[in-house]
């Protein structure tokens, strides 16, 4: 474009294009804070709900009837929304954006502050803890109580798998000669 003119009606062309999509990409923006923060709400609202039903629910059973009844909540989604429920009344959440930062503004997670090991623990498999051990068999046990493995989609089977797998490499290093 040697032409002056075409020059400047281009640079006028990409100008306005430029603007419509500055104002698109803000308003995008302004949308997604908006339904990050309805997200905070109806996820403190789950929570509320959660924690009406376990405590109706009989002791020790609550994890069952969780599975049984809500079989798309995750037992961590309705640990977290029953923390959140508990927690939420004493912050102002407006400002979060999403459910992380909802999170970490009540304290349920924990920021990540990366030292000199990160890069190894994170390469490496999560340590295997009685407690984390102890949550894997538990979900495990209520699983198989609602459903038949042989029933499992294949996708089922592999998230398992995966959840196993540390399980299967700690019991390899407590007993060596065990395969």
């Amino acid at each position: 474009m040697n032409n002056p003119i075409e020059s400047v009606q281009a640079l006028s062309v990409l100008a306005g294009r430029i603007n419509e999509l500055y104002e698109q990409s803000e308003y995008m923006a302004a949308d997604i804070l908006d339904r990050g923060n309805k997200m905070v709400v109806e996820r403190t609202l789950l929570g509320k709900a959660l924690r009406d039903a376990k405590e109706l629910v009989r002791y020790g059973q609550w994890y069952i009837w969780l599975a049984q009844h809500c079989p798309k909540i995750s037992r961590w989604t309705a640990d977290r929304a029953i923390q959140l429920a508990e927690r939420a009344h004493m912050l102002d959440l407006r400002q979060c954006a999403g459910l992380r930062e909802a999170y970490l503004a009540c304290g349920i997670i924990e920021r990540n502050v990366p030292g000199p090991e990160s890069e190894e623990k994170s390469a490496a498999a999560p340590e295997m803890t009685i407690d984390r051990i102890a949550r894997r068999v538990d979900w495990f046990r209520t699983r198989c109580k609602i459903e038949a493995v042989a029933t499992w989609s294949a996708e089922q089977k592999e998230r398992m798998a995966a959840a196993l797998r540390p399980m299967v490499d700690f019991y390899s290093k407590l007993i060596p000669n065990a395969g």
